[in-house]
Formats: structure tokens, sequence, C-alpha cells
């Protein structure tokens, strides 16, 4: 291997600065862990992909000193969604946005380096280091080597498909099922009808205002539209004020997927749901949403699976996000499962990193990923369960489903357990196994709580926890269950 004075050196490289690199960039920013991040791209996309994130993920978030904004600028909260620590149970979230104050929480730090435009063309490693050389913004070749190499470019990154895959790391099928369906994904951005711009829409003669007429038509809570013909879910994201809706449907075998994703296709299979029968109202015209104020910011189709690698950690480079796992579209996992991974591994790096002696990091690696695919199985279930709850089309799945959620309402405290779906049950409890950082003789491996406290100083404010225990802290200790 090349002499180290040829190798720019740095303890911890990141490919990718999607929300995962990015998240785990922070952390361990925050350790005092140096890491530089190399990402493709030359800047944030601006179409929103991911749109939910889970109690977990804004605890994650509350971490990088980043919660002031998750309600003022990147979202709002999903209706009668409860979490378990400290926070609402889930976001609908505008991911540019997010993104863009993951990236601050890393200018923060001194150790977090971001370098945009580039690509990662090698990877090689010897027992020390793991060296890699990729294309800078001006098209130059870099080298730089690190202890360890994190890989969160995605499902289709260079680290897995190129490095990892030829030595036998291979992205399964989900144990529970081989599940893979294509859906369209829209991106729409509202605009008000109002009486001066539509002065001949149906309903100001009945008294409704703009504002009105956007709830009735764009309702605030996130849909699953149960259609045995083509199962689809909707609903809004972003600040209220954004204005943002995201309307999903799967493409059926020999459809052509581009030409679903198509306006004409869309306005089929879409415009149904945003047309209101005029008996509603005691009209006797149907009522339709105005298509021109409906601004399409996003219309393609993606191709959704239920996908886990074998071995997410093979010797000094380790795989995080959707480099390891993929999730279907039915659960709003996916960006908080990242963010999981982020956390569980920042301070396992940190260790590693840091440790004067020799580490058994292997040990420390497979420990961490056996944890965490020990919550994902649980996230990967319900996800692909909400699914088949939702995709049915035989006559018994469908009576038995519409029936017993009729049933399961009728009875309060059924009732709140079914809204608040898989969080309902809890947070994981992890079942010890070697290289996991907790002892199950004294009930370890149980989530660390959250909850509110006030100092007992004379106008003190309400803190959250972990702000208070964690304060000012560059401790190995956050990985919230003992």
């Amino acid at each position: 291997m090349a002499k180290s004075q040829e190798w720019e050196t740095t303890d911890v490289l990141i490919c990718g600065c999607g929300p995962t690199g990015a998240m785990l960039s922070g952390y361990l920013g925050k350790l005092g862990v140096r890491n530089i991040v190399l990402e493709k791209e030359p800047d944030i996309t601006t179409d929103p992909r991911g749109i939910a994130l889970d109690d977990d993920g804004i605890r994650f978030l509350q971490g990088l000193g980043l919660y002031e904004h998750v309600f003022t600028k990147m979202g709002s909260n999903m209706p009668k969604s409860e979490g378990n620590t400290g926070h609402v149970g889930v976001l609908a979230h505008k991911q540019p946005i997010l993104e863009k104050y993951l990236r601050i929480a890393m200018k923060k730090a001194a150790e977090c380096e971001l370098r945009c435009s580039c690509e990662l063309t090698s990877i090689s490693e010897d027992k020390d280091w793991v060296y890699a050389t990729y294309k800078d913004v001006s098209g130059t070749e870099r080298k730089i080597r690190a202890k360890f190499l994190a890989a969160a470019d995605g499902k289709t990154g260079y680290t897995r498909k190129m490095y990892l895959e030829p030595k036998g790391v291979e992205l399964n099928w989900a144990e529970q099922t081989k599940y893979q369906e294509t859906w369209v994904a829209l991106n729409w951005h509202l605009h008000l009808p109002t009486p001066k711009t539509h002065p001949t829409f149906p309903l100001w003669d009945l008294g409704y205002t703009p504002e009105q007429v956007y709830d009735l038509f764009f309702p605030n809570d996130f849909r699953f539209l149960c259609n045995p013909v083509r199962p689809a879910v909707c609903g809004r994201f972003g600040r209220p004020e954004d204005r943002l809706w995201r309307f999903e449907f799967v493409i059926m075998p020999g459809e052509e997927e581009m030409e679903m994703a198509g306006q004409e296709k869309v306005r089929e299979v879409v415009y149904p749901y945003l047309t209101h029968p005029g008996s509603r109202y005691g009209l006797k015209e149907d009522v339709e949403f105005p298509e021109d104020c409906i601004e399409v910011l996003r219309s393609r189709p993606f191709r959704f699976s239920a996908r886990s690698c074998n071995k997410w950690a093979l010797d000094r480079v380790i795989l995080c996000g959707d480099a390891a796992h993929v999730f279907p579209p039915f659960g709003g996992q996916g960006i908080t499962s990242g963010f999981r991974d982020a956390i569980s591994l920042a301070w396992r790096l940190s260790i590693a990193c840091s440790s004067n002696r020799q580490l058994d990091y292997e040990h420390l690696f497979k420990g961490w990923y056996l944890e965490r695919k020990q919550q994902l199985d649980k996230s990967l279930a319900s996800t692909v369960h909400n699914g088949d709850l939702v995709n049915g089309s035989s006559f018994m799945h469908l009576f038995i489903r519409n029936w017993g959620l009729w049933f399961l309402q009728l009875i309060p405290s059924w009732k709140h357990w079914l809204e608040r779906g898989p969080r309902g049950e809890g947070p994981t409890q992890y079942i010890h196994s070697p290289g996991m950082p907790f002892i199950p003789e004294y009930n370890g491996g149980l989530y660390f709580p959250q909850t509110y406290c006030i100092s007992l100083q004379k106008n003190a404010e309400v803190q959250f926890t972990d702000d208070v225990i964690f304060a000012e802290k560059r401790s190995h200790s956050r990985s919230w269950y003992s």
C-alpha cells in the first residue's frame, strides 16, 4: 500500500450525505470523531422523497440540537399520532428542509467536513486502514484513508454494489415476505381556489371558505385508500402553509411504468378521489377540485421491496441506511431506520477510533448490526403487514378487514390502540447476543425513556430529560437503551 503521506487521513470516511450520512456525521462530530463526507450530488435535492419520521427520528434530531426547527421549518405532526419518547408519534416532514438542518448541525462541529460533487472510484483495505479514491468537483482524482468507511450511499451505491457484493455481502429478501412492487409517487403543491379566481366553483354559494374547501378535498390526516382494484395512499406533508400533498398508487402487472406516471393516467387514477358527489352538498352536479390549482412537483415510478443485507459490516467497511436495508412505503420507516443505524453506530465508531488497545472491531460492529436487525425485523414486519392489509383484493380479505376495523372502533381503548398503530406496542426490547452493550441479567436491553423535567430553580423552563442528561457531554452512552 502507498505511503501514508500520499493519502489524506481522517478517522471516518462517510459516503453519502442523505439523511443517514448527515445524521451519522453530526453525531460523530458531537463525539469528537473527525469525519469527511463525500456526496455525489452538488446540492440537496429539491424533490421531497421520504415524508414521514416517527418519534424516534424526532428524538434523534433533538439530540443534534435541532428540535426548535422540527415544527417551525421541517414539517407538522400527523393527527392522532402518539409516540413513546416525549414527542408526537409521526412528523410529516419536507425532506429537503430536514437535510438542510442536518447539514447545519454538521457545520457546527469542527470535526465534520462535507465535500459535494465527489464521486467514489475505488476502495481497498489493509489491517490498519481503508483507502478510497474519488473524483472531486473539478474531476481531479483524490486519495483519502480512514480508520473506517461508513457507506450511506443508498441501495444502488458504489460501496455495496462494487466493493462488498464481490466479497459475499448480499441484499436478501426480508424473512417475512418477498415483497416487491412498483408505485407511482406524486408530489403536489396545492393552491387555494378563491371566489375571485374561480367564481363559478359551486361551494362558494354554500358558504364554504377557501380553507374549508382545501380541508374537504385534502384532509389533514394520512390515509390508506383500500381500493381493491388499485391500492393507494395519500396525505399532507411539510408545514401546513407549504400545502404539499403526497399521493402514491400501485402499478398493476402489465402496465408500463412511465405511462402510468404520465399526466393522462394520473388524472384517470387520482382525480376520481378529488371529485365529490353533488349529493354530499345537496347539489345536482358533482364537485371537482380545480385542476389548475394543482402544481405537479413530481410524478415518477419507484420500485419498493423489503430487503436487508446478510452483513452490514465487513472488515473496516460498514453499510447503513438504504445501503443496508430497503423498506416498502407503508410504514414511514425508511429515514428513521437509517437514523437508528447512525445513532447506534456513531458511539461504536467513537470507541473503535479512540481505543488505545487492540480492539476487536469486527465483533463490535457485528453486535451493532445484530442489534439493529432485531428492531429492523420488527419494523419490516409491521410495514409489510400494513401493506397486506391495504392491498388485499379478495372478498374474504375485504370483508374481514372492513368489518374488523369497524368493530374495533366501537371500543374506545381498542380504537385508541388502532390509532397508535405499531408504535402502540411500545419500543423494541432487545434480546442479548454477543457484542451487545448491555447486561441481560439486570434487565438490560430496554429502551431508555424520555420525559419532561424542570429544575427546582424558580421560573425554570420545562426541558426534555435527554437534553439535561446529555447536555454538553461527549459520551459513548447515547444509544437510548440500557
